[in-house]
């Protein structure tokens, strides 16, 4: 029996139902495509203790590590920060590392007094750095970010 042999309304349902395998074959397709890709440089999503999916192993300890030194109220992963031209990074975390009081000139001219701030310290887990890594970190440097790498083993 071919399709062409159905009424027009089970040749809909048929129609239909090819349709919707179809998304899914192909959000399957895009899902591997998108594993084999992080898997180039032997990274393996990892699960955190809280049950939420890191993009590697590595990234998924230090941020364990990060919470067990300054506290987990104190680290954040993923933060997304606005740079030039309306682009966005996202540095593996964000970790308030203290506090301090800020009484320059221009604090002075703005606020009128010393004003409280928080130490924010910007982190990224790297087993292997590319060179679009090393052109972001560079370019967030010029505007006085600077962005820490954790490396296995220690800092760079």
């Amino acid at each position: 029996m071919n399709r062409s042999d159905l009424p027009p309304h089970y040749q809909a349902q048929v129609d239909a139902q090819l349709a919707a395998q179809s998304k899914t074959v192909a959000s399957a397709v895009a899902q591997v495509k998108r594993e084999e890709k992080r898997k180039r440089h032997g990274a393996i999503r990892t699960p955190d203790r809280d049950g939420v999916m890191r993009d590697s192993r590595l990234e998924a300890e230090f941020l364990e590590s990060l919470r067990l030194l300054f506290g987990p109220d104190k680290v954040f992963p993923q933060v997304s920060m606005e740079v030039a031209g309306g682009k966005r990074a996202r540095p593996d975390y964000m970790i308030v590392a203290g506090e301090c009081e800020v009484s320059s000139a221009e604090v002075l001219a703005i606020f009128g007094h010393p004003v409280k701030a928080s130490v924010i310290v910007w982190a990224d887990a790297k087993g292997h750095e590319t060179e679009r890594s090393k052109l972001a970190r560079a370019r967030l440097a010029e505007r006085g970010v600077y962005i820490n790498l954790l490396k296995r083993g220690g800092r760079k």
